[in-house]
């Protein structure tokens, strides 16, 4: 290694100069420091030591070392290093001479003295370039030494020596050094840094532009300008190849091109084309040569093309082909041209490059397809046929180009042509590739011989892929039979299920519908139909009417199907609703709407089934759409139908009133339209402006049967009995000529509880109908109106026989909703309990929640379960006016019984009705009620007998009455009474009774007065939920007395009723000896209690205190008695049967008084002995017996008893009673026989007649 020793202030400069060329020499030999015996004395010394200090191994390496430098005449390093050391001690400054030391010791390798004098130069003298270059030279010498030793340490020394080079070069500047170093970089492959270095060096090199140039420097720089310039191109820096490029363009322009053409190549590598292409076309300027002209431009093609600038490349192609003299070279450029211009979508530059310079390669096939296929691409059918028609008269061999004549034949329509083209090359060929077009060809030209031809020859090879064509084929030539066997033959061998499915369509084409359902059973079995075939095959079985087949095949694919199938889904919605499918329909309709392919015809069947179901509120919003694109009579039904339903009743007034005049014209004679309009005003409350709009409906069309019928129903739901009564009289000539009308008719008058009226035209329903059970249950109510309970409820039985035969001869009924409503009517009236319930609890799931709650509260009224009756109405569900009313009544609910009379009369039972008013007080109302429902039902007994009770009660009222009594005396009893109103509900009477004695004496009794007279005033007030009244009078007999009597009843809650009476000095028959000459005062309580209007419970209790007429104290009397009944009917006849036990306790004082005038013993017997009694009585029509009759009616009564003092007794009492004399009049006439009643073995008989007359 040669150093350059920079100069040093110590030395002259002559001195710097000898040691640069002493360094160049290598040696030093002209400067002698000390004589050879010298040093060999010296060396003997120094050998001692080492052998005594150093190891064996380093002392071998010594005395090799030693024994080599000793062999040099020249110079003796030791001695050399001793002398060094010398001088530095007395001037270690002087730079020269500590790198002559370093390097001394580097020579003989003492590396770390050599470091450690290092270490001092740059602490004297800086880190320079020597400090630099001395480093570099310690560490390679250590590393040819560790590389000789194969040790670890030489891998460390070489990363040192790249760290050093790498960290040096800026600031090293002497360029013998960085030659080096650029050296030692390529040489430890540090490419980057060699650039570096070079660069450094390349610009060191460069004289000032103001100085003569040395020719010496100018090599340097253009040899380190070449160095930068391949150095940055071989590590990608193409920023400092580009600026070196531009340096060597003016240094070295002899080899400028050499350098373009490289520096191109070097930036297409790193993807620099835009640079590359500029360079390359530098390039194609300098070059002379053609050749490498041609080879230049064909690469500017290329990179223009990876530049997608394929019109440029197409340019630089058109130029080498002109440049070229070869003509496959020209016929490469020119291809590639063309292909450059169908690349960038030119196709007119494709198309012009052709026209331009492709003449010249037409007799060329590869070049003659090529421009075929741009003439295709073009679009140019014609051109590309006539070249192809060249190509083919050209080259016959050529299949492709028959082929391209073919295809091209067919898109010019030149069928024919094209299939001759397409024979020829299956004649040729025998490829199998072109057979389906050549089919095809054959098929649409009708040449099915040549199809046929050809496809039973591969049918004969069991290639059965085109089956469907030969079945084609066979059809056309009408050998449909055939075309059958051969599928059946393929379906065998293949079991392909499509051969299956032409097998059926064929069938049935030719209707042999026996041969298509069975294969269509084995087809539908293996469940492989695709949507197509499925409507195809839905087709064919429709026209062939096997309509559920067609359905069926619809439906198996249903899941197969998208919202693309359009024609799919309509199919099967049209057939399943036809077929009456309505959920397959529904379903579809459903999916066509939620698509957005919905038809009309979908949207109106979803409307109607939505309606059918209840579904308002979906109709809603398709009626609504349905109108925005058809204004048509069935949207604006179903929209304002469903608002209607939805009780969106404001809704249906605003649309009415928002619509044009021409939607007004339109609709205004639609029935509908004003039906819903009246209908939702009354739902407004606005009855009177509904009544008006029906009016004006009329008015437009007055002889519409569906409008006169509707507002008829409107009138009849809205009890608007006045006008309904008057268009009832207009319209009643409807009545008998249209059923429905007489329906409404008899419905309409039965509403208004007018039998007279409605049934005539029941009776007219039942000769059509005779066992329609609407009617037949409605002729049972007017019945019931008529008071003909027992007929009605014949009906009723009957009616209900016939529902229960039913129901035995087809159990499904009881899901039949209205046949269900009706049998659970009448059974409530028949069956027991346990079976009630039974029903009722399947009746849950199959009647309206309205239905079926009114039937329930129905039942517990007619059960008499109050409690369970009430619970229900308070519910609200199903609940009707006469509901309410009834449990009104019963519980004496009086502001109920006001606000059901006020608001909802019309809606009531009449009879009840009737009773409510009554009940509440209101006793004129109640009359004119009565009175009304008289004149509309002249039959009904119970409501006369309301109407007459009311007068009988509340009318003035005079009554008298003669009695003939044997009762072991005779006597004659004539009473007279007259009652009448004084003020609201109080009444005032006036009465007298005179006793008539036929004989003076009797068994034990004499001097008795022949004439009884008692005279008295009563008053009393009747309330709705009480009776009081205050008798006082005189009585005449033995002693003239006067007494008075206080009579108290009051109806309390559940079913409960409470009597109370005192009264004092009153009237007592117990015996005949109290009759003439005794009195008593008397308290009694009762409690009475009637769970229904069958049963009736009494218990009581009365306490007598018994008194002579002349007050002298007889006895007294405690009675208790336990009764009660059950009317087996309420309305005549009635039969009841009564049944008693009663507990007499008397005791009696000695002294009668007054009374032992009329004995003939002194103080005899006059009270009854204490006694235990039961008895039973019957009755048959007694409730006529006191009451007003418009016919004579018989009554009957039949008892028997048993007390523990007199053993058994019995009763009877007969008599008729009906209207006589007078219109107000009636008359009673009877006959009674008793014996043993009351603890007494008395026997009565009598006879009377009583008749009053109500003013």
């Amino acid at each position: 290694m040669k150093f350059y020793v920079n100069k040093d202030e110590n030395l002259p400069i002559e001195a710097n100069k000898k040691e640069k060329e002493i360094d160049k020499k290598g040696s030093r030999s002209n400067i002698k420091l000390i004589s050879g015996l010298e040093l060999t004395g010296i060396f003997l010394a120094v050998l001692l030591i080492v052998y005594v200090l150093f190891p064996n191994e380093k002392l071998y390496y010594y005395i090799q070392r030693q024994i080599k430098e000793f062999k040099s005449e020249e110079e003796d390093v030791y001695l050399s290093i001793k002398y060094l050391e010398k001088l530095l001690k007395k001037h270690p400054r002087q730079k020269d001479l500590r790198i002559a030391l370093i390097r001394k010791f580097i020579e003989i390798g003492e590396f770390e003295k050599a470091k450690e004098h290092l270490t001092k130069y740059k602490e004297y003298f800086g880190d320079d370039d020597i400090s630099i270059s001395l480093e570099l030279s310690i560490l390679e010498h250590e590393l040819f030494i560790e590389k000789e030793r194969n040790t670890a340490k030489a891998e460390v020394l070489k990363e040192r020596i790249k760290s050093l080079i790498k960290n040096s070069v800026d600031k090293v500047n002497d360029t013998y050094t960085l030659e080096e170093f650029y050296t030692k970089a390529k040489e430890f492959n540090l490419p980057k840094t060699a650039l570096k270095i070079a660069l450094k060096l390349s610009t060191l090199y460069r004289a000032p532009q103001s100085q003569t140039r040395l020719k010496y420097l100018k090599d340097k720089e253009i040899e380190w300008l070449k160095r930068t310039f391949y150095d940055a191109i071989s590590v990608g820096n193409y920023k400092v190849a580009e600026n070196t490029y531009l340096k060597l363009s003016v240094e070295d322009r002899k080899n400028y091109l050499k350098y373009t053409k490289d520096i191109a190549n070097f930036e297409i590598g790193i993807g620099r084309l835009d640079e590359a292409s500029k360079y390359l076309a530098e390039a194609i300027k300098l070059e002379k040569d053609k050749k490498q002209k041609i080879k230049l431009l064909e690469k500017l093609a290329e990179v223009d093309t990876w530049r997608h600038r394929y019109d440029e490349a197409v340019k630089h192609y058109i130029v080498a082909m002109n440049l070229s003299d070869d003509y496959d070279t020209k016929k490469k450029f020119f291809l590639e041209a063309l292909q450059r211009a169908l690349w960038s979508g030119n196709l007119d530059n494709a198309v012009a490059i052709i026209e331009t310079y492709g003449t010249f390669f037409l007799n060329d096939k590869e070049v003659l397809k090529k421009i075929v296929d741009v003439y295709l691409q073009k679009g140019d059918i014609n051109k590309a046929y006539l070249l192809a028609k060249k190509g083919h008269d050209l080259f016959k061999s050529d299949i492709s180009l028959t082929k391209s004549l073919a295809k091209l034949s067919l898109w010019n329509s030149k069928v024919e042509e094209s299939f001759r083209y397409y024979l020829e090359i299956y004649a040729k060929t025998k490829d199998s590739s072109i057979k389906p077009q050549l089919l095809n060809l054959a098929l649409a030209l009708n040449k099915y011989f040549v199809a046929k031809e050809i496809l039973e020859e591969e049918f004969k090879k069991g290639k059965f892929e085109n089956w469907k064509k030969l079945a084609e084929i066979y059809t056309h030539l009408g050998e449909v039979e055939k075309a059958i066997s051969i599928l059946r033959e393929a379906y065998k061998k293949e079991k392909d299920i499509k051969i299956l499915k032409q097998i059926v369509k064929l069938e049935l084409s030719i209707n042999d519908i026996n041969g298509a359902l069975k294969d269509l059973d084995t087809l539908l079995a293996k469940g492989d139909l695709d949507v197509l075939d499925a409507q195809e095959l839905a087709y064919l079985l429709y026209i062939n009417k096997q309509y559920d087949k067609s359905l069926k095949v619809l439906k198996l694919v249903k899941d197969k199907a998208t919202n693309k199938d359009i024609l799919y889904w309509t199919t099967l919605a049209d057939i399943a609703w036809d077929l009456r499918d309505k959920k397959t329909s529904i379903e579809v309709a459903e999916y066509l709407l939620k698509n957005g392919l919905a038809r009309d015809i979908d949207i109106q069947r979803l409307i109607i089934y939505y309606a059918e179901n209840k579904k308002f509120k979906k109709v809603e919003v398709l009626a609504k759409k349905l109108l925005e694109t058809k204004k048509s009579e069935f949207a604006y039904y179903h929209y304002l139908n469903s608002l209607y339903n939805l009780g969106k009743y404001r809704e249906v007034v605003q649309f009415i009133s928002s619509l044009s005049q021409s939607e007004m014209d339109k609709l205004k004679n639609k029935s509908f339209f004003w039906g819903i309009y009246a209908n939702s005003l009354a739902k407004l409350g606005k009855i009177e402006e509904a009544i008006k709009v029906y009016e004006l409906a009329l008015k437009y069309n007055p002889d519409n049967k569906d409008l006169i019928y509707s507002f008829l129903w409107f009138l009849v739901d809205n009890k608007r009995d006045k006008l309904l009564t008057k268009y009832l009289v207009k319209y009643r000539d409807l009545a008998y000529s249209d059923k429905k009308f007489t329906f409404l008719y008899a419905v309409a008058y039965t509403s208004m509880q007018n039998s007279l009226e409605a049934k005539p035209f029941l009776k007219r329903l039942i000769d059509i109908e005779p066992n329609n059970v609407d009617y037949m249950l409605m002729y049972a109510d007017v019945l019931d109106l008529e008071g003909q309970t027992e007929i009605a409820d014949k009906y009723r039985f009957k009616l209900w026989q016939q529902l229960r035969q039913k129901l035995n001869k087809n159990p499904n009924l009881i899901n039949d909703r209205e046949f269900l409503k009706d049998y659970l009517r009448l059974a409530i009236k028949f069956l027991p309990a346990v079976k009630i319930e039974a029903l009722m609890e399947k009746a849950k799931g199959v009647l309206t929640p309205k239905d079926y709650a009114g039937i329930k509260i129905s039942w517990y009224l007619a059960r008499g379960e109050y409690e369970k009756a009430k619970q229900l109405v308070r519910e609200g569900l199903g609940v009707e006016p006469w509901m309410k009313l009834s449990l009104a009544l019963k519980e004496y609910d009086k502001d109920e019984m006001k606000k059901l009379l006020q608001k909802q009369v019309k809606a009531l039972p009449i009879r009840d009705r009737v009773d409510a008013a009554e009940k509440t007080g209101d006793i004129a109302l109640a009359k004119k009620l009565a009175f009304e429902g008289l004149e509309k039902n002249r039959e009904d007994f119970r409501l006369y007998k309301q109407y007459k009770e009311l007068q009988e009660n509340t009318a003035p009222k005079l009554k008298a009455s003669a009695e003939v009594v044997d009762r072991e005396i005779q006597q004659t009893k004539v009473k007279t009474s007259y009652k009448t109103k004084l003020y609201k509900n109080f009444y005032v009477e006036l009465g007298n009774e005179q006793l008539l004695t036929n004989s003076s004496s009797g068994e034990g009794l004499i001097n008795l007065p022949t004439n009884l007279r008692k005279s008295y005033i009563k008053l009393s007030e009747i309330d709705i939920d009480k009776r009081l009244s205050v008798e006082i009078g005189q009585r005449t007999g033995l002693k003239d007395i006067s007494y008075l009597d206080f009579d108290f009843y009051t109806y309390l809650k559940d079913k409960f009723n409470l009597s109370f009476k005192i009264g004092y000095n009153l009237f007592t028959d117990e015996t005949l000896y109290m009759v003439y000459g005794g009195k008593k005062d008397r308290i009694k309580a009762g409690i009475g209690y009637s769970p229904s209007p069958w049963n009736f419970f009494n218990l009581s209790i009365e306490y007598n205190k018994y008194k002579s007429l002349d007050n002298k104290a007889i006895g007294t009397g405690t009675i208790f008695e336990l009764s009660g009944s059950h009317k087996f009917r309420l309305g005549y006849p009635d039969f009841t049967v009564s049944a008693y036990i009663r507990k007499g306790l008397f005791s009696e004082n000695t002294d009668k008084g007054i009374i032992n005038r009329i004995s003939t013993v002194r103080n005899p017997q006059v009270l009854p002995v204490s006694y235990n009694e039961a008895g039973l009585r019957f009755s048959f029509g007694y409730e006529k017996k006191e009451s007003f009759n418009k016919t004579l009616r018989p009554y009957l009564s039949m008892s028997i008893s048993y007390n523990d003092v007199y053993g058994g007794g019995y009763g009877i009492e007969g008599g008729i009673t009906g209207n006589a004399f007078l219109p107000a009049g009636d008359i009673s006439i009877g006959v009674s026989y008793n014996k043993g009643f009351k603890g007494t073995g008395n026997t009565v008989s009598n006879f009377y007649i009583e008749y009053f007359l109500m003013f």
